[in-house]
């Protein structure tokens, strides 16, 4: 029996270490809140319109720098933003910028910089790309798509294996 308990917890302790995939594509409107020369510093709102991974985000905002030339850089910081306002992913990015007469798109990496409420303990990278189109001289319409893989701190697999192994010890006593 001993052996069952501790086959099970091993077994739950590695699903617990799996990557979670997700996908969210979303829709919403940038700001230009500064400009020097080709580069500008923005914010951007944006509406979840579709999500694989079952992470329930409602909604992605953040900020970002960008060089507004062909191969120029791209840094910034985004919320994925749950259905509570405590639930929320933060992931820092960069990437490279492709510039258009009055679109710029982008597309680039993510890495997790902070998560709080259900999320808290998550972890993860990924990439993200997105097309903003200038309605008028200070912001627009954007697009936004962020995927990659989100897994659970190390601590929380600690805790698991943990546990576990006390109800092993548990049970022979």
């Amino acid at each position: 029996m001993t052996k069952r308990i501790a086959i099970i917890v091993g077994m739950a302790v590695a699903s617990a270490a799996q990557a979670d995939f997700f996908l969210v594509g979303t829709e919403g409107s940038f700001e230009v809140t500064d400009t020097n020369g080709d580069v500008i510093d923005a914010t951007l709102e944006t509406t979840v319109q579709t999500q694989f991974g079952g992470f329930n985000f409602q909604d992605v905002s953040g900020s970002f720098t960008a060089n507004l030339i062909d191969g120029g850089d791209i840094t910034g910081s985004l919320d994925l933003n749950g259905v509570a306002d405590i639930d929320v992913i933060s992931i820092d990015f960069t990437g490279t910028v492709d510039d258009g007469d009055d679109f710029f798109s982008y597309a680039g990496s993510w890495t997790v910089s902070g998560a709080s409420g259900i999320y808290d303990g998550l972890t993860g990278a990924g990439t993200l790309s997105a097309s903003s189109f200038f309605q008028q001289a200070d912001g627009g319409f954007t697009t936004l798509d962020v995927q990659g893989d989100l897994v659970p701190a190390p601590a929380t697999i600690a805790i698991l294996a943990g546990a576990g192994l006390g109800m092993t010890r548990r049970r022979r006593a």
